[in-house]
């Protein structure tokens, strides 16, 4: 807003000044050849020449008879009693200087006649300045509408923006959610652009978010509503205690996985970053990973016997994060790459210019590219046939997310399976 508010007022001023100088100019050039032309004849020049001539005369009444029986300007004679001036103009006008007084209709040149101690009058008709006039209000006009026409080009960009941002608003509210707005460095708006294009790209991940998650409640759920239906008809038609008890077992285990898959919802609905205030701060990475693993402890007994192996970590690395919510993905990482493992899981902390790089790499079977974008969803899951609800890398995803960084899995290099990096910018 505030270059939208700086770009107005800086094309307002500069074409106020910019068109005024123009036409300022312009209006000196035009003028100055119109009193070339049409203004010569009222020059201080000619009517003093005229005095001169009318002082060295002798006849002084015959020759202004003369003059005014020939000419349209006319000249008269006065006692130079009938002009009392001021002693400082006096004595200017006495030594020849013209003194010039102005009527609606004449421009009066005075001159005072030392040999005949009389005073000249020259009566020249008040040049016509209705053209003038007209001038001015042209050369008005042109510096009104100049700035208009200035403004109109400045606002040109800025309703192009609007209007294209009015489309992409239209097309979403019609469902159209993959609708984005081209981004320009020259725009006006771009930052009311961005933030379109920030809440289209939420707005849409939520909705793919409710459609995966009611796919996967559908299809988790059918399952084991089924067997409990099952079970129930089962438990009616029993005649002993055994059959019973073996059906008691059965929709209890059912009813376990409906409560796990329920609290694996609300777990993942409870990380809704609107509602999560990150408590950052600088850690230090190396003593962080190390005291993390140091009490990492598989839940599973299948896990036991692998092993995690960690990395030469750098000792001045500091990193601007959660520590509890890094912790958590962090953990969940290194679970899913213990699943998948055959036997080593490898923790490492790399660097560039602009990132930190923290990878988790196993040396499991890998994870085909055409299915690693899919696996950061939520709710889904491998083809190894493995236990769990497919939330683990979604909840890692976000937490990255939420720490400006990426998460990015690839091919491990020194271990042959899966290589899930995590990318954080660095931070000052």
């Amino acid at each position: 807003m505030r270059f939208l508010s700086l770009s107005l007022v800086l094309t307002v001023l500069m074409s106020m000044y910019g068109v005024g100088l123009g036409l300022n100019w312009l209006y000196d050039v035009f003028d100055d050849k119109k009193k070339d032309v049409a203004l010569y004849p009222y020059d201080h020049l000619f009517p003093r020449y005229i005095a001169r001539l009318l002082n060295e005369t002798d006849d002084l009444n015959s020759a202004i008879r003369l003059w005014n029986g020939e000419s349209d300007i006319a000249l008269f004679v006065e006692e130079k009693s009938t002009l009392d001036l001021p002693d400082e103009l006096d004595r200017g006008f006495k030594a020849g200087e013209a003194l010039i007084l102005e009527s609606s209709e004449n421009l009066i040149h005075h001159y005072y006649l030392p040999n005949h101690a009389a005073i000249l009058t020259v009566e020249f008709p008040h040049p016509d300045l209705s053209e003038k006039r007209y001038l001015n209000l042209l050369f008005t006009l042109a510096f009104y509408l100049g700035v208009l026409v200035l403004i109109a080009f400045w606002l040109l960009p800025l309703v192009g923006r609007l209007q294209r941002l009015n489309a992409s608003a239209n097309l979403l509210g019609q469902g159209e959610f993959d609708t984005r707005i081209p981004i320009s460095n020259m725009s006006y708006i771009n930052h009311i652009e961005r933030a379109f294009n920030v809440m289209a790209k939420k707005i849409s991940g939520l909705l793919e978010d409710n459609k995966i998650l009611s796919r996967a409640v559908s299809h988790d759920l059918k399952t084991p509503l089924a067997r409990l239906r099952f079970g129930v008809d089962m438990l009616a038609e029993s005649d002993s205690d055994e059959q019973r008890e073996q059906c008691y077992q059965k929709i209890d285990s059912d009813l376990d996985t409906m409560q796990a898959l329920i609290d694996a919802l609300l777990d993942y609905a409870k990380l809704d970053e609107s509602a999560i205030s990150l408590k950052k701060e600088s850690v230090g990475m190396k003593l962080y990973i190390e005291k993390l693993l140091s009490f990492y402890t598989p839940k599973e007994t299948s896990l036991r016997e692998k092993r995690i192996v960690l990395s030469k970590l750098p000792e001045d690395v500091f990193m601007s994060i959660d520590k509890t919510y890094f912790a958590m993905a962090l953990n969940n990482l290194i679970v899913n790459a213990l699943r998948y493992s055959i036997s080593e899981v490898l923790v490492s902390l790399t660097e560039d210019e602009n990132f930190y790089m923290l990878s988790v790499e196993d040396d499991g079977p890998g994870i085909p590219a055409d299915q690693r974008q899919r696996l950061l969803k939520p709710f889904q899951r491998g083809e190894s046939g493995l236990k769990g609800h497919g939330l683990g890398l979604a909840i890692c995803e976000k937490i990255i997310g939420w720490h400006g960084g990426v998460l990015v899995i690839t091919d491990s290099q020194s271990l042959g399976g899966a290589n899930f990096v995590c990318r954080i910018p660095k931070i000052a």
